[in-house]
């Protein structure tokens, strides 16, 4: 979903932002971003994700997507170990 928003431009303006903030509440519904301890995306991993996203190139698409859910896949079992 983040990789889509950014790279599709479903609003007039500030779609990373969006697309960010979409992420948040999609981690957030799936009981997955953590608490207030600790975060699964602390902001400035997750700014730095927008912004690799939105500067790849298009053919990029499936490792962008891979790299964002290896980095969910490695936070979260951090935390639970």
């Amino acid at each position: 979903m983040l990789y889509q928003v950014v790279k599709d431009h479903p609003f007039s303006d500030s779609n990373k932002r969006c697309a960010a903030a979409l992420f948040v509440y999609f981690l957030n519904g799936n009981g997955i971003l953590g608490d207030d301890d600790s975060l699964l995306v602390e902001s400035n991993a997750l700014a730095a994700m927008t912004l690799m996203i939105a500067l790849s190139a298009p053919a990029e698409k499936d490792t962008m997507i891979a790299l964002v859910e290896n980095f969910l896949i490695r936070h979260e079992s951090q935390e639970i170990n």
